[in-house]
């Protein structure tokens, strides 16, 4: 995750590394990071979310 802290430094961190159980669906990818922004309460601040090209990516996107 990138963010700009308070004093407006741009900083990164990593959330989460999960794996995926089960198949590599895009719903099975939109449960997992459903459950990991929850876990964490991100739920509602996530502006955006960067992904490659892969067909899967399109169908958890819209879930």
């Amino acid at each position: 995750m990138h963010y700009v802290s308070n004093d407006w430094q741009l900083e990164e961190l990593l959330i989460d590394f999960r794996g995926l159980i089960g198949n590599h669906s895009g719903v099975n990818m939109a449960h997992t990071v459903y459950e990991t922004l929850k876990l964490y309460g991100l739920r509602g601040r996530v502006v955006a979310i960067n992904c490659n090209n892969a067909s899967n990516n399109d169908t958890w996107r819209m879930n």
